[in-house]
């Protein structure tokens, strides 16, 4: 009969603490890099949400209606820190128009911010890493033509291929697919040939003076006129001169690359 209590109790030898120290320690080692790894996609899940989340806010979707700078107060975009920062100081360039209508306008302009909530860094965005977001504006392959993709350096925090950076979108998109267009066709009466003017006022600017407009000046007009013009999606307002003088207004709210077919009888 085996005796109980202590008087039992043998111990472990040398050899075998050693052994279980070497076991825990190879354990440890092949669980450390699981561990990181798990981090890693966790950080990266999270940078790739914020990457959508402040291109979207600069420039608006494509499937949806999004507040964003571009169509509160026509933003431009350059390949600057400043771009980034401009999502968070109101004040980056000045005072900011509020948001909502503004005297003589019937669509909503102005500072729907501050539009980035998360994490910063010298004032600036920065991923899950806590390196900055970069927005990278290049020329694109048709004249006059910008491309934008925003960028997070990932795990490595440094600029450099084949180092694990997160990009969005996936390729370099144009600024233009950004904007909607307004087709207008203009009816007269048989003996009016007074001239018109149309236009399509949107967005703001940095001093809450009058917003941005891309106009067109039609001169003595047929029975029927159709004219186009193309603007950044969002808020905006489609303006009708005749003879120099205000004849209508009416609100415009497109999403991007949406073309809308208006027709106005004067």
């Amino acid at each position: 009969m085996a005796r109980g209590g202590w008087a039992g109790w043998r111990g472990f030898t040398l050899v075998e603490v050693v052994l279980a120290l070497a076991v825990v320690s190879i354990l440890a080692g092949m669980m450390a890099p699981l561990a990181l790894k798990a981090v890693n996609q966790q950080k990266e899940a999270a940078t790739r949400r914020s990457l959508q989340l402040i291109f979207e806010t600069m420039f608006g979707a494509r499937d949806r209606r999004v507040a964003n700078m571009r169509a509160d107060f026509a933003f431009g975009p350059t390949r600057t820190l400043d771009s980034l920062e401009v999502l968070v100081r109101r004040g980056a360039w000045g005072e900011v128009p509020a948001y909502g209508p503004q005297p003589g306008v019937h669509f909503p302009w102005g500072w729907n911010g501050p539009y980035w909530l998360g994490d910063l860094k010298g004032g600036v965005p920065v991923d899950a890493w806590g390196s900055p977001f970069q927005l990278l504006v290049e020329k694109g392959p048709e004249p006059g033509q910008r491309t934008l993709q925003l960028r997070s350096c990932g795990p490595s925090k440094r600029v450099a291929r084949n180092t694990g950076e997160l990009l969005y979108p996936p390729v370099p998109v144009p600024l233009s697919i950004f904007r909607a267009s307004v087709v207008v066709t203009l009816v007269r009466k048989p003996e009016d040939e007074r001239a018109c003017r149309i236009a399509v006022a949107y967005g703001g600017n940095w001093h809450a003076t009058a917003g941005h407009t891309e106009s067109m000046n039609i001169g003595v007009l047929e029975r029927e006129t159709t004219a186009s013009i193309s603007f950044p999606a969002g808020s905006a307002e489609l303006e009708v001169e005749v003879a120099g003088a205000a004849y209508r207004n009416l609100p415009l709210e497109l999403l991007p690359g949406e073309i809308r077919q208006l027709r106005v009888e004067l």
